[in-house]
């Protein structure tokens, strides 16, 4: 989504580049409204439009469990990983920090990505504000917007997961077994036992 200031030939300071992309969410906000955790009621029912795992790059925990979450998902449905990642790592599924508009949103390949078909539920694994992939959650046609060890809840996400703790990272066991719980995961437990 194009806007003026991002035609703009130079690159304005962080700050007004922050203080744009808050009010294009705040504008965008009414247009995409999350769905309500009611919709969650028992197993199998989100299974025909697979998952999008968000992740930043710039913390290779986040980028791991994006690859892992995506290995350990059934075979059989869909998960398209979307990552914010340093300029040597970026390929069709990721994006780098010189690719932001003005306007700090991902390029135009990554949002028809995150656009590209329904999903049952989009997972930001980023547990701060990253305005890139706060934009690409909002932007997602997803039943379930789920945040990861966010302090507080913020308005895209219909469900936040506190995750118990691995050293200073949550486990990917964690993650997991919250999902089942929550009837939106059927694990691979063979392989889930190898994993903290």
């Amino acid at each position: 989504m194009a806007t003026d200031f991002d035609k703009l030939p130079f690159k304005p300071p962080m700050f007004l580049r922050k203080w744009m992309f808050e009010r294009l969410i705040k504008n965008l906000s009414t247009e995409f409204s999350a769905a309500t955790p009611a919709t969650v009621h028992g197993k199998n029912q989100l299974n025909r439009g697979g998952w999008l795992v968000l992740y930043d790059g710039n913390d290779a925990w986040q980028m791991d469990l994006a690859k892992l979450v995506a290995q350990y998902r059934r075979p059989d449905f869909f998960c398209q990983t979307l990552g914010l990642v340093r300029h040597a790592q970026a390929d069709l599924n990721s994006f780098h920090s010189q690719e932001l508009t003005n306007t700090l949103l991902p390029p135009d390949r990554i949002v028809s990505l995150a656009k590209s078909r329904p999903f049952d539920l989009c997972i930001n694994l980023c547990p701060v504000e990253n305005p890139p992939l706060e934009y690409l959650v909002m932007v997602t046609n997803a039943q379930i917007k789920i945040g990861v060890n966010r302090n507080q809840p913020s308005p895209p996400y219909n469900l936040e997961l506190g995750l118990k703790l691995a050293g200073a990272k949550p486990s990917l066991r964690s993650l997991l077994q919250h999902l089942e719980h929550l009837g939106l995961h059927q694990i691979h437990r063979e392989k889930l036992q190898h994993h903290p």
